[in-house]
């Protein structure tokens, strides 16, 4: 909810941030963020990685993590993310990761819906495709225990150690082993 009433009352933004990159084909990244939309919106994110082969589309023995929080009118939210990848392809049209792992969270409640949920995942491979700007797909193979629930304007998700379903903006299914989403709109 904090995005569209972001939308509606359009004031200056103030914002910090700070973002490092090195290296040329071996990579590493650092960078962070805080905002004040000056409506009583607020929010900061930090991140951090390394990639031991960047080279055109290609990514070998990546790693990152980051995290956010941010608090306005719609409520309260925090999330945090870690993920490796032995293999990653990507271009315009989507992504391919290659063994990949990753563990993450958030919780958030307000106006905006709600949301409680860990993520745990080892995935042989990874696929997001782009039909379009705002429409996709995204389907995995490999261990997936995602658990917890999660409401808002653009749908709602429930899982229990990997089986789960979502409905509206990306709908989709998960089984511990594996998932297939589409991104509607």
């Amino acid at each position: 909810m904090n995005e569209y009433h972001d939308r509606l009352i359009n004031k200056d933004v103030k914002k910090a941030e700070a973002y490092v990159e090195t290296g040329d084909e071996s990579k590493a990244w650092a960078g962070a963020s805080a905002t004040d939309l000056e409506n009583g919106h607020f929010s900061c994110d930090a991140r951090a990685g390394a990639a031991a082969l960047e080279k055109d589309n290609h990514t070998a023995g990546r790693a990152r993590a980051d995290a956010s929080a941010e608090f306005g009118l719609g409520g309260v939210i925090a999330e945090a993310n870690a993920d490796a990848t032995a293999y990653s392809y990507g271009d315009d049209s989507g992504q391919i990761d290659v063994g990949k792992g990753r563990v993450g969270g958030g919780v958030g409640l307000g106006a905006g819906g709600a949301k409680a949920k860990v993520e745990a995942a080892v995935d042989v491979v990874d696929l997001k495709v782009k039909f379009s700007k705002n429409r996709g797909m995204d389907a995995n193979l490999g261990l997936n225990a995602d658990t917890g629930f999660e409401a808002g304007v653009d749908g709602v998700s429930a899982s229990v150690l990997g089986l789960g379903v979502s409905l509206g903006r990306s709908t989709g299914i998960s089984t511990p082993l594996g998932r297939v989403s589409f991104k509607l709109w």
